[in-house]
């Protein structure tokens, strides 16, 4: 998932995607690690932080760091503890390629959670 830096505050970086982009589990059958994801730079320009996502309202993911936040508008790359359930929120998604190039695929299970 790949979400923006839209606030921070003491001791948060706060970013554009929350619990109805995302899982709110933490992890498949509860497996998962601290928190509900880990988060990376997005932006390509040397930031090398790995932060945990610590908390989740439905609209935003909190984001602790230590140090300094990332700048607003800074993109950022969220892997979930449970994907299944955050890629079945969407009809289609975009894999980026090393190489520049993307591929968009349909979710064929959008709306068939049981």
């Amino acid at each position: 998932m790949v979400a923006r830096v839209v606030a921070s505050n003491d001791t948060h970086f706060i970013i554009d995607a929350g619990s109805k982009s995302m899982s709110s589990d933490r992890g498949a059958h509860g497996m998962g690690g601290a928190g509900f994801g880990t988060v990376v730079s997005a932006e390509g320009d040397g930031e090398t932080g790995v932060w945990t996502l610590e908390r989740l309202s439905e609209e935003h993911g909190f984001v602790p760091f230590s140090g300094r936040p990332l700048t607003l508008g800074s993109r950022v790359r969220v892997f979930p503890n449970h994907s299944c359930a955050s890629i079945a929120n969407f009809d289609h998604f975009t894999l980026h390629h090393a190489d520049g190039g993307a591929t968009t695929l349909p979710v064929d299970a959008r709306c068939c959670q049981t």
